[in-house]
């Protein structure tokens, strides 16, 4: 679901929970927001493009999760729902 200026309303929660700890988006971190459609190849094609701006932590959930976790690299992967992690 989108919300204003066509971002996912999934992640105002996140944004919200970065404003309450101190960061503020445009000002204390960048957010490159990504989909993938579920589409392994998208989110392959996504994943490695956004490792190509050397982003601190990759945020993630769902399928996106497994892709994201085996880009090469040293990115932390940090995730909301996404059923099993490791599966």
């Amino acid at each position: 679901m989108l919300g204003k200026a066509g971002r996912a309303t999934g992640l105002d929660p996140f944004l919200q929970g970065m404003t309450a700890l101190g960061y503020h988006e445009g000002k204390t971190f960048e957010l490159d927001e990504r989909w993938g459609a579920n589409s392994p190849e998208i989110l392959e094609r996504e994943a490695l493009a956004a490792l190509a701006l050397k982003p601190s932590v990759f945020v993630s959930q769902g399928p996106a999760l497994h892709v994201a976790r085996s880009v090469p690299g040293a990115v932390p992967v940090v995730f909301g729902a996404s059923g099993d992690p490791l599966d």
